[in-house]
């Protein structure tokens, strides 16, 4: 807690309080001088967490929308904030799909947070704020992921517009990968320790994500003002596994937290994120003006070339390069593939080449027999270099999957973007830097 407590004098109603990521927001959010009252399903287990908390307690199901309103309409006094959290994400092949399990998925994750907005907008006050917890688990491409995919889609699209129709409530989503929470461990089981092992040993921060990383997240966004989820011009990337997971998506990269669905109040967004688990929203504008920010780091990182020999900074001179970060399965790279493979033929013989820098993020992402694959799939022309030890993507102190980096013929980086979107604004700053003289 900080010397003067961020929310004293403050109500923080938490729905779905009583273990996890609801339970270390209410403790964070009382230990930041804040009311706090709690509900939950499991009254015995509420009971006992409002006792050690010291704080008030409504036992119902959020999903009893009737009984949602009633609990918003009963409370005594206008409040500040509202955190919704719920349960785990159904998955199931079509084969196995079971469209009750389905349905409460939808009342939970989709349903639920429409009627909070509805029952909460009257006693919310303004500049307060609603602050929703969604996932990850259904940003990639997979058998058995088309529901949740769907969910997970929804749910920033449903935040920014509630944000535009409550404002000036503030909306915000915190879209986390994996927490080490009791709900992580039932879900994963056996393969609890395991996963929790690859993620110390593949993680800049060197250790698994947990309930009061989260918790610190949500009292932010409670606290910072200008940050809401309204509409804005931003791009999604997958943060590198490194680094912050998410006006601000919130602020950390995929692999350091979470992704969170804010913007700032000048309409640009960021996103913190953590592994797989990740999603980060960053949005650059681009000027007149493109300033040096360094030289082109060395490529001899690489551990393999396709489509190229090995190319080099020194053999570059001369040309304007497109480095852009990569991995075969983030799907924010496969919506942007499109744009770079055009860039490549259009600017070709105009002195542009474009490098396709592979860092995994997945084990199989190291196989380089799956990578060739890829590459031929999904018909990836320009030189890729294969860096399965990081080594380029640390040479360039990078952080995001896609990332771009834009150089010019003497070899300095001129620009850079993390995610996907500003298409036009990219191909701009191709087209100025290589209408620059030579140097």
């Amino acid at each position: 807690m900080s010397n003067h407590p961020e929310l004293a004098g403050q109500t923080v109603v938490v729905i779905g309080g009583s273990s996890g990521i609801g339970l270390e927001t209410a403790r964070r959010a009382r230990d930041e001088g804040a009311e706090v009252i709690l509900t939950a399903r499991d009254a015995e287990r509420l009971q006992d967490v409002g006792r050690t908390l010291g704080t008030r307690t409504a036992a119902f199901d959020a999903t009893d929308f009737t009984r949602l309103a009633r609990f918003f309409d009963e409370l005594p006094r206008r409040i500040d904030h509202v955190l919704v959290t719920g349960p785990g994400p159904y998955y199931a092949p079509l084969a196995e799909f079971d469209v009750e399990k389905a349905r409460r998925d939808v009342e939970a994750h989709l349903l639920l947070p429409i009627q909070v907005a509805r029952s909460a907008a009257g006693k919310v006050r303004p500049g307060g704020t609603l602050l929703f917890m969604g996932g990850t688990g259904g940003r990639r491409t997979a058998a058995g992921l088309a529901f949740i995919s769907a969910l997970t889609a929804a749910s920033p699209a449903l935040t920014k517009n509630l944000a535009l129709e409550l404002a000036p409530i503030r909306v915000n989503l915190i879209a986390a990968g994996f927490v080490d929470t009791p709900l992580s461990a039932s879900l994963l089981g056996d393969q609890l320790e395991a996963r929790r092992a690859e993620l110390r040993e593949t993680l800049p921060i060197r250790r698994v994500v947990g309930p009061a990383d989260i918790a610190a997240l949500a009292v932010h966004l409670m606290t910072n003002t200008a940050v809401t989820a309204r509409p804005s011009t931003s791009t999604a990337a997958s943060s590198s596994r490194s680094a912050a997971g998410n006006g601000i998506w919130a602020m950390t990269a995929r692999h350091l937290l979470l992704g969170v669905l804010v913007a700032t109040a000048g309409g640009a967004s960021t996103g913190l994120s953590a592994k797989e688990q990740i999603q980060v929203q960053v949005s650059t504008s681009v000027g007149l003006e493109l300033p040096v920010e360094g030289d082109l780091p060395s490529l001899a990182g690489a551990s393999e070339w396709l489509n190229s020999p090995p190319l080099t900074a020194a053999g570059l001179r001369g040309k304007v390069v497109l480095v852009e970060f990569w991995t075969y399965t983030c799907i924010n790279w496969r919506r942007q593939l499109p744009y770079v493979r055009a860039w490549a033929e259009k600017y070709r013989n105009s002195g542009l080449v474009v490098i396709g820098v592979h860092t995994p993020e997945l084990s199989f992402e190291r196989d380089l027999a799956n990578v060739r694959q890829a590459v031929v799939q999904d018909g990836v022309t320009f030189p890729v270099a294969f860096d399965p030890a990081y080594a380029t993507w640390n040479a360039y102190h990078n952080e995001y999957w896609p990332a771009f980096y834009f150089v010019d013929r003497a070899g300095r980086i001129r620009h850079e973007h993390f995610g996907e979107g500003d298409y036009a604004a990219s191909e701009q700053v191709i087209r100025e830097l290589l209408a620059e003289p030579a140097s």
